[in-house]
């Protein structure tokens, strides 16, 4: 399975300066975002497991794997 992945610009929060992201992202990996735009002409295809969850929970760092 292939995901769209795109350039965006996006509000930043503590400065308030428009800023982009330095890698293509999936829009639910922006969704935290304030404002975030696609930056037009940036989509590529990322290539995941149909099984793989692509939500931004899966991204998480920082943390102690959970106990099953």
């Amino acid at each position: 399975m292939q995901v769209e992945c795109w350039l965006w610009r996006y509000r930043d929060a503590a400065s308030g300066l428009l800023c982009e992201t330095e890698r293509p992202l999936t829009e639910a990996e922006v969704a935290g975002y304030a404002e975030a735009e696609r930056i037009p002409g940036s989509m590529t295809l990322r290539q995941v497991d149909e099984e793989e969850d692509t939500t931004p929970d899966v991204f998480r760092t920082g943390r102690a794997p959970l106990d099953d």
